[in-house]
């Protein structure tokens, strides 16, 4: 059950460099991958009891239930001249602007879900692979999609009459993360998300104007490994995908993959799994120097 007073609780309780990530929702730093789990835990679970207050409308009724009690009890010690009726509608107006400011402070505690739907698990996984005292580097935007400094371009239509169509193009910089494995090789993964935001307003045939807002989500993940070539070697001939580059740079075998989601809600995320096979999708096309093929079946 959603409970505001949980959330209010689990925000005191983190410490400053959690606090200012929830109020800024910008991390950017250099830590072990333990570390990171361990300061963004707590971030997690309070983004999830958040959005389970978010997603309920409880808030929000209780606010206009409670202005539609004080409006009538207003009116009813007017008509009947008995002052103690307007002690309700004080205790009414009271409870009114207590729950529309929780329901106002629960909303600016919120996280995109790249945080606990990709980036906490992704790092869980991935850290097994990480030297336990190497250090990741993580920069990161939990914000909104449809923050002003996000903006790349905006249309709007040229019709005259309804429906009026108004289009906004964002482009968010979710992610930056770059680690170096126990095998030596280094990790590149940059996350970025291209929002369309739609505004329709409509008029029926009775004349009521209706507004709507739609979004469509395009989740695009770059994935850059680098091996030496000293640890590993890549065969004769390579017969990579499409989506699959292949470069040599100095002593380094360098490959580069992306992978594309497009979604209809802000919720969604790239899926955790989906990046983890592509990872080990590139290292099937290298083998450990002094292994062949053979040996790696």
């Amino acid at each position: 059950m959603a409970d505001t007073k949980n959330v209010f609780q689990q925000f005191k309780s983190l410490d400053p460099e959690q606090t200012q990530i929830v109020e800024t929702k910008k991390i950017d730093g250099t830590h072990t991958a333990q570390y990171w789990l361990n300061l963004l835990r707590k971030i997690a679970i309070l983004d999830k009891e958040g959005d389970k207050v978010r997603l309920n409308s409880s808030l929000s009724i209780k606010m206009i239930v409670s202005g539609m009690v004080g409006f009538i009890s207003l009116f009813v010690a007017l008509g009947t001249q008995i002052p103690y009726i307007l002690i309700i509608t004080a205790l009414a107006a009271g409870l009114a602007i207590k729950f529309g400011i929780d329901n106002k402070k629960v909303k600016k505690l919120d996280l995109s879900n790249h945080l606990r739907s990709f980036l906490m698990p992704f790092l869980s996984i991935i850290k097994e692979d990480i030297p336990k005292k190497s250090k990741v580097q993580i920069k990161a935007s939990f914000e909104e999609s449809d923050q002003q400094e996000y903006i790349v371009d905006q249309k709007q239509g040229n019709n005259k009459g309804y429906p009026k169509i108004k289009e906004t193009y964002f482009k968010i910089p979710r992610l930056e993360f770059k680690a170096t494995l126990i095998d030596g090789t280094q990790i590149q993964l940059d996350y970025t998300d291209f929002v369309r935001k739609r505004n329709v307003t409509k008029r029926n045939p009775r004349g009521k104007i209706k507004h709507k807002v739609k979004y469509k989500i395009k989740h695009l993940v770059q994935i850059k490994l680098f091996f030496h070539n000293g640890i590993y070697n890549v065969g004769g001939s390579l017969d990579l995908p499409k989506n699959i580059a292949y470069t040599t740079k100095g002593q380094t075998h360098c490959f580069k993959t992306k992978l594309v989601e497009i979604v209809p809600d802000e919720m969604d995320c790239m899926p955790t799994k989906k990046v983890l096979a592509a990872i080990a999708g590139i290292y099937k096309r290298v083998q450990p120097v002094g292994k062949t093929n053979a040996d790696m079946q």
